[in-house]
């Protein structure tokens, strides 16, 4: 089983996916479930940490929702897991991942 560790940026990416989502529905329950189910599948991460693709370099992408896309990377000696960014399927996320 591995650790779960987020990056200051994935958390702060989070939290701004789940106000934009309570803003544009004005719905805390909708935010809620949709926040939670990223975090599940995050969570998932623990027991399949290689089970999504290789995006560049050791980084690996996770789609959730077709919405939102989980960028991680496995560090295998240290069983852990870092959670890098999250972003809006629709974000230029290629290029601002270096």
């Amino acid at each position: 089983m591995n650790k779960i560790n987020f990056k200051i940026s994935a958390r702060q990416d989070l939290k701004n996916i789940k106000e934009y989502i309570f803003r544009m529905s004005f719905s805390l329950e909708n935010s809620n479930k949709i926040y939670n189910e990223i975090m599940a599948n995050i969570f998932a991460l623990k027991i399949f940490p290689l089970m999504y693709p290789i995006f560049k370099w050791w980084i690996r992408v996770m789609t959730v929702r077709k919405k939102y896309r989980i960028f991680y990377e496995v560090n295998e000696n240290k069983k852990e897991v870092i959670i890098l960014y999250i972003f809006w399927a629709e974000q230029d996320y290629d290029s601002l991942i270096h």
